[in-house]
């Protein structure tokens, strides 16, 4: 399981229309990048909604098991962190 609102670097890729994880075995041709992201715990629709009230825009929201991976700015995350603990 992961650390709830700790802030790591974590592959993600581009896929026409959406950010995805990138898989264990990604395809040779999948171009991959390093981002800046914190596991959020909880229902993936209740984070979006919180996200949502918080006036930083973040790169993506991804679905993890047992929450949602937040990917932003490392100065983002902080702010996105306090705002959602508890909410």
């Amino acid at each position: 399981m992961y650390k709830p609102y700790e802030i790591v670097q974590r592959p993600i890729a581009r896929v026409p229309g959406a950010w995805v994880d990138v898989p264990a075995d990604p395809p040779k041709r999948l171009r991959t990048f390093t981002a800046t992201a914190m596991f959020v715990p909880g229902d993936l629709d209740a984070i979006r909604k919180a996200v949502a009230k918080i006036p930083i825009y973040p790169g993506a929201i991804l679905e993890a098991e047992g929450g949602a991976w937040v990917y932003a700015g490392r100065e983002y995350l902080g702010e996105i962190a306090t705002a959602l603990r508890g909410f």
